[in-house]
């Protein structure tokens, strides 16, 4: 399946990389790579500790993120405790294409 890279926020109108290293294999459009703009370079763009949130977990804890322009990386780091976890989606509209360049 073929999607952008890039999309405009449906609220914002702002850019987001609409990447995911465990589903994105490839960029089809090839002169991206001449710009120096790989797969791997946006992948370490999205890492930046700049654009991260770290969130600890407490009892009671809720957070709420927008995974329109969320990329989310679990960590397992609360060893073999047990963890229940509500996930809700809400219906959105389709993402809309933004030329990066």
């Amino acid at each position: 399946m073929n999607h952008p890279l890039v999309v405009k926020h449906p609220e914002t109108g702002q850019p987001t990389l609409y990447i995911n290293e465990q589903f994105t294999r490839n960029i089809n459009d090839k002169s991206l790579e001449s710009e120096g703009i790989t797969l791997t370079s946006l992948f370490l763009n999205s890492r930046k500790e700049e654009f991260q949130v770290r969130f600890s977990w407490e009892p009671g804890s809720v957070v709420i993120w927008d995974n329109r322009c969320t990329q989310h990386f679990a960590v397992t780091d609360y060893g073999d405790e047990a963890r229940r976890l509500h996930r809700v989606v809400v219906k959105g509209t389709a993402p809309q294409a933004m030329m990066i360049r």
